[in-house]
């Protein structure tokens, strides 16, 4: 997941726990009844998501929290179940515990096959907590078990008030390892989904009793969580998850939506089989991705697709061939100035030709100049966006056979 994207999905949960807390302010004007149906229904899509994805921990995390909002909620009521106050109230105390112990477990734990040994392990661990709940709602409150959870460690503020001390140090350990996992492991949209989930959890235990805001603040978490999910769906859907590029789903709707002044340009790694060959496939992912990025920032108006293997597409949308040329010569100049360094103890006998060694570094590490060749052609001639990148792959043969690492227009 980029930067651009974990800010942006950030700015979009931000967004909707802010309408939550704007909507706290009405919250006895609330629709109650109708925002929690939305609230489970949001629920049992992120559910069902999840299953379909086979991304189970989102689900793990959210389940035991959307038990309890149930109950303090008085949901179970129309099954003639009700929470007597005291237990709700060593529910809340609980739930302040669990949220962001699941939360920040699950967010850091790897997904696993639902029937493997892992995931037996962490069925088993909700279940549990889920029994804990149970016990708590159907039986009579244990008043030793509150003062322990709710003691209370210094005389809080105002705004503290009610919320479990030692609960906030868990709270504060969860939040600084989610953030951690987000943003230095650079993960995907679930994982940030799930932090503003707990917020949008937490803020429910806070706002504990008032009903309706609760229910938008779990209506809240549950969305964020479906729009993870969503936002994934097309991701897996429109992008190249080893470049991050657009893919050939986005690139096929993108030539279909072409008219008027357009140009494409085919991009080509040069000698990849060779690279691979010698550096292995590990390696030639890695060459994979800096190409990517290079090609990323090509300025123009430019967008890159990846067409396949080693190959790019980019297209310019009102721009000729002979405009976009000196983008695509920016962007081949940009691949072949960002030498690949690899480190390798085991060094082939052969060599590459533009092999060189870093300067001053020992025999284990080399520079590889990875380069491109681009053809392109545009639409100017009246021809259909197929004829229009095939006479773009024709350029790039020809500049293939002009000796590579260079730009052809045709």
């Amino acid at each position: 997941m980029s930067a651009f994207d974990r800010v942006g999905f950030s700015l979009f949960s931000l967004a909707i726990l802010a309408a939550a807390g704007v909507s706290v302010l009405f919250s006895d004007r609330l629709p109650i009844g109708a925002l929690l149906i939305f609230a489970h229904f949001f629920f049992f899509i992120a559910a069902a998501l999840s299953a379909q994805f086979g991304r189970l921990n989102p689900l793990y995390a959210l389940l035991p929290i959307w038990v309890v909002g149930a109950a303090l909620t008085d949901s179970f009521a129309f099954f003639d179940i009700r929470v007597e106050p005291a237990a709700a109230e060593l529910l809340r105390v609980v739930a302040w515990y669990i949220a962001p112990l699941n939360f920040a477990v699950f967010t850091w734990l790897e997904e696993r096959s639902f029937f493997s040994v892992s995931s037996l392990a962490r069925i088993t661990a909700i279940a549990l907590e889920l029994c804990v709940i149970a016990l708590i709602a159907f039986s009579a409150a244990a008043p030793n078990a509150y003062d322990a959870l709710a003691t209370e460690l210094f005389s809080p503020p105002l705004a503290l008030a009610g919320v479990p001390q030692i609960a906030l140090i868990v709270v504060l350990l969860a939040a600084i390892a989610l953030i951690v996992k987000i943003f230095i492991e650079r993960q995907n949209t679930l994982e940030t989904a799930m932090f503003f989930a707990l917020l949008g959890a937490l803020a429910a235990l806070y706002f504990y009793p008032d009903r309706g805001a609760q229910i938008v603040f779990l209506l809240a978490s549950a969305a964020i969580i479906a729009a993870g999910f969503t936002r994934l769906a097309y991701k897996l859907a429109y992008y190249d998850e080893l470049t991050g590029a657009l893919g050939r789903r986005a690139l096929f709707e993108a030539l279909h939506k072409l008219s008027g002044r357009y140009a494409i340009a085919m991009v080509d790694i040069d000698h990849f089989k060779l690279f691979n060959d010698r550096y292995g496939h590990d390696a030639g992912d890695q060459a994979l991705k800096m190409v990517a990025t290079k090609l990323a920032l090509t300025r123009g108006g430019a967008k890159v697709y990846r067409y396949g293997g080693e190959e790019f597409t980019i297209i310019f949308n009102g721009k000729n061939k002979k405009e976009a040329a000196p983008y695509l010569e920016e962007a081949r100049e940009a691949v072949e100035g960002s030498p690949f360094i690899k480190r390798s103890a085991k060094r082939p006998k052969a060599k590459l030709k533009n092999y060189r060694k870093v300067r001053g570094a020992n025999d284990d590490y080399e520079r590889i100049t990875v380069t491109i060749s681009i053809g392109a052609s545009d639409g100017e001639n009246g021809g259909t966006q197929n004829e229009v990148i095939k006479a773009a792959d024709r350029a790039l043969y020809r500049a293939k056979e002009q000796g590579r690492n260079r730009v052809v227009v045709s």
